[in-house]
């Protein structure tokens, strides 16, 4: 069913596009769509932009120069404000600015000129400005608590007062009240505060902790604090107002439904970004200049100061309640009575509301509806009051505040009809008055919230699947086929290609409602889209968001604006796609680590082996060669000693031929083997003592008996100990045994070796069952060169030791490290 709201909107919409097709584009600029104060303002935004048929691209940035790490890196958004595509600027000026001084932000909104701007909340010369009157509005809240409640010493919680005008503003309207009531200023009573979430708690604590602060009553300078500060009061059980008042600013919509209720000065919040947008589209359609322009701010009063009921202080300025008029004068009946009443307590709760038509159809019809209920004819009030109060939910008024328009107005009527006979009926009506309105607050809460639910989950299933894209691609694909399920029709996914905003390139996008085409090219900021925003979509309400890691900015996302969304989701949906944008970023860049390094080590991998292969090929010609050489060496030696016919000179190059020998056996082992570094030493003892035993002319004559593990030793190992065993078994061969008688032989003549490894030690035996030497003999004071060699060897090249047995033969025991 389209309610009158709809209608007009559709209406205006209508008559415009019949005067003109060209849309207006305005760029309206604010904080976090978290903070309901922002909120409301900027649905008195979106309607007014829907009522003049403007298009409206609204950057959600961060507050300039903000302490708090994250929000300042927010601040990037506003980069893409482009004033070739805009043809005014709207400014949420209070939160931006919130941190920064006047000149300061003058300074950063003149980058945009020549735009015309007109800021909200916060005066910014030479800009014009919708403001409301902050210091008027402090001081009936303090005069209020000073005159109606007695209070003498009153705490303040400010905001940022050195920068921000509008908390410097309310200091002073707070400062103005006290003097003007002959109660002075005490600056210890005062909380420097700066509007955020979470100060209003510390305020709590240091007027309960802090000597010489206590106070029975305490003002903070927005709701946001008073909130926060109520609950930290709660928690220490201190009754809010019976211990102690509280009293906030701003009249956010949520705080209605804290309790006790909060009583508060109302800015109107709507009203304030309707006008805004009103205003700086009149100057782009007529070139005129507007004015600033300041609201009025309204008390309103609830449970938090104490007061249970009042009059009006609007209403009973206009209607004295000592000499109304009855309804037995002609001059006035009952109905016009309450229809002036309603017009003025809708106009004075509904500070938001700029729909003086409304107000006056809906004083009429609740004037209609009082008066024939006060005469028994309840049919049609419950019906028409429902009818009032849905409509007063999608218009986005509170229906809370209606109740305190029926209790000025049913009060007023009391004291008219006091003494009439109606009196009774008066009460019992405005106690039912008061459940309708309850119960239809609850039920359109409940409807919103079940929404708000439905939404949120939608946004979590869509989070949860988007979480897990680890790649570029399944991200856009799950974008596309799933985003629209929570509702959005609109969304374009901007990745930024660099972080000075060089160069950007559109990730992913789809309109339900415009979906053409859109090439996948890079283009340059602030730029939304490639060729600029009006090339791709004509009609629109997009909300940018910044998409952003910490403080690395990833890119942004256009969002298109639906009226029963709620708008915190805006910013879960951004933080859960940056989330998404990051994690895949970082997996992406994972997988093309591991594979640029899978490649490298097999390219490595590649090269180690050719250079094996080169050096193997290279190690192989070095030990043919050297076993060569020694060959060679062998080969002179053996020629020379048959020039020799002295004995002792044969034995001499025989000795030195068997020691080359012993060396050339492992060059030869090693060339022929796939392990150039390591030789078996079971294969080379048994060639090395066969080829002695040949040379001697001894092999059958001596059984060698063989005892050894199956060991590689390396080459710096395996050439000492080839040579300790040829001295040792050439020293047996010679010497052990008798052969010098002609044709002697024994048959149990032995050599017993034995190589075994434990612990990493090496213990080589070498023993014969010969003739044995004399017990006095020592290996080391030995004068024979062969002995003296395998001393040295042990000691010099293996770092072992030697140690001779000579019962029953001869045995030597080496024992080294391997």
């Amino acid at each position: 069913m389209c309610t009158t709201g709809d209608r007009e909107i559709k209406t205006a919409i209508k008559n415009y596009k019949n005067k003109t097709k060209t849309r207006i584009t305005i760029g309206f600029l604010t904080d976090f769509l978290y903070d309901r104060y922002q909120v409301q303002i900027f649905n008195g935004v979106v309607r007014a932009a829907q009522e003049n048929d403007t298009n409206l691209l609204t950057f959600c940035g961060g507050s300039l120069k903000n302490p708090t790490v994250f929000p300042i890196y927010r601040n990037y958004i506003f980069n893409l404000i482009d004033p070739s595509v805009l043809n005014g600027l709207l400014v949420l000026s209070g939160p931006i600015a919130n941190f920064i001084t006047p000149e300061e932000m003058a300074a950063f909104l003149a980058r945009f000129k020549p735009l015309p701007i007109v800021c909200i909340g916060l005066p910014i010369k030479p800009f014009s400005c919708i403001q409301v009157d902050n210091f008027q509005g402090m001081y009936d809240l303090t005069e209020h608590l000073i005159n109606t409640h007695n209070c003498k010493k009153i705490g303040f919680i400010s905001g940022n007062t050195t920068k921000n005008m509008e908390a410097r503003l309310r200091f002073q309207g707070y400062k103005k009240a006290l003097a003007d009531h002959k109660l002075s200023f005490q600056p210890e009573l005062v909380f420097h505060g700066d509007f955020c979430e979470g100060t209003g708690k510390t305020a709590a604590r240091y007027f309960i902790e802090r000597p010489g602060c206590r106070v029975n009553a305490v003002i903070a300078s927005n709701d946001l604090m008073a909130y926060d500060a109520l609950d930290e009061l709660q928690a220490r059980n201190i009754s809010i107002p019976e211990d102690l008042i509280l009293v906030g600013f701003d009249n956010t919509a949520e705080r209605q439904l804290s309790y006790p209720s909060l009583t508060t000065a109302a800015q109107p919040l709507f009203k304030l970004g309707y006008q805004g947008l009103e205003s700086i589209v009149h100057r782009i359609k007529h070139g005129k200049e507007i004015a600033s322009n300041q609201l009025k701010v309204n008390l309103i009063i609830r449970r938090s100061c104490g007061c249970r009921s009042r009059v009006s202080r609007a209403a009973a300025s206009i209607i004295p309640t000592k000499n109304i008029p009855t309804a037995n004068k002609q001059n006035r009946t009952m109905k016009n009575f309450l229809k002036a009443i309603l017009q003025t307590e809708i106009g004075f709760n509904f500070s938001d509301f700029n729909k003086r038509k409304i107000i006056i159809e809906w004083a009429d019809r609740i004037a209609t509806c009082i008066t024939q209920a006060v005469n028994k004819k309840f049919s049609s009030y419950f019906t028409e009051m429902e009818k009032v109060l849905i409509e007063t939910y999608s218009y986005k008024q509170s229906v809370l505040s209606w109740r305190d328009v029926i209790e000025t107005t049913f009060q007023l009527l009391q004291k008219s009809f006091f003494q009439h006979q109606h009196a009774e009926n008066i009460e019992q009506l405005k106690n039912y008055t008061y459940e309708i309105i309850s119960e239809i607050h609850y039920s359109i809460l409940n409807r919103k919230n079940r929404r708000i639910y439905q939404q949120l989950r939608q946004i979590d299933l869509f989070s949860r699947i988007i979480i897990t894209s680890f790649s570029l691609q399944a991200f856009k694909s799950r974008i596309k086929q799933n985003l629209s399920s929570t509702g959005l029709t609109c969304c374009y996914i901007v990745k930024l290609r660099d972080q000075e905003f060089k160069s950007a390139e559109v990730l992913t996008y789809f309109n339900l409602n415009n979906n053409p085409t859109l090439k996948n090219k890079p283009f340059k900021p602030p730029q939304l889209l490639p060729g600029g925003i009006n090339n791709h979509i004509d009609e629109f309400n997009l909300i940018v968001l910044p998409l952003n890691f910490e403080h690395e900015k990833i890119g942004f996302v256009l969002l298109s604006h639906i009226n029963d969304f709620e708008e915190s989701l805006y910013e879960i949906l951004a933080n859960q796609l940056s989330t998404a944008l990051k994690t895949v970023q970082l997996v992406e860049r994972e997988l093309t680590y591991s594979q640029d390094l899978e490649t490298e080590v097999i390219k490595r991998t590649a090269d180690l082996r050719r250079s094996l292969k080169e050096k193997n090929v290279l190690l192989m010609e070095i030990h043919h060669r050297v076993k060569n050489n020694l060959q060679i060496i062998s080969s002179l030696l053996n020629l020379q000693s048959s020039y020799s016919k002295q004995k002792k000179f044969v034995d001499v190059f025989t000795a030195a031929k068997n020691r080359i020998r012993s060396m050339s056996i492992i060059y030869e082992k090693l060339y022929k083997s796939k392990d150039l570094a390591h030789i078996n030493l079971k294969e080379y003892i048994t060639v090395l003592v066969n080829t002695l035993l040949t040379t001697f002319n001894r092999k059958g004559k001596i059984k060698v008996e063989l005892n050894i593990d199956s060991i590689q030793l390396s080459v710096d190992k395996a050439i000492p100990c080839g040579l300790i065993i040829n001295e040792l078994v050439t020293n047996s061969i010679k010497h052990a045994f008798n052969y010098h008688t002609k044709g002697s032989t024994h048959v149990d003549d032995k050599i017993y070796i034995s190589i075994r490894i434990e612990k990493r030690k090496c213990e080589l035996i070498i023993s014969d069952n010969g003739k044995g030497m004399p017990e006095d003999f020592n290996i080391h004071k030995t004068r024979t060169l062969g002995l003296e060699l395998v001393s040295l060897l042990t000691e010099g090249q293996l770092n072992g030791k030697v140690s001779l047995h000579v019962k029953n033969g001869t045995s030597f025991t080496i024992i080294f490290n391997v």
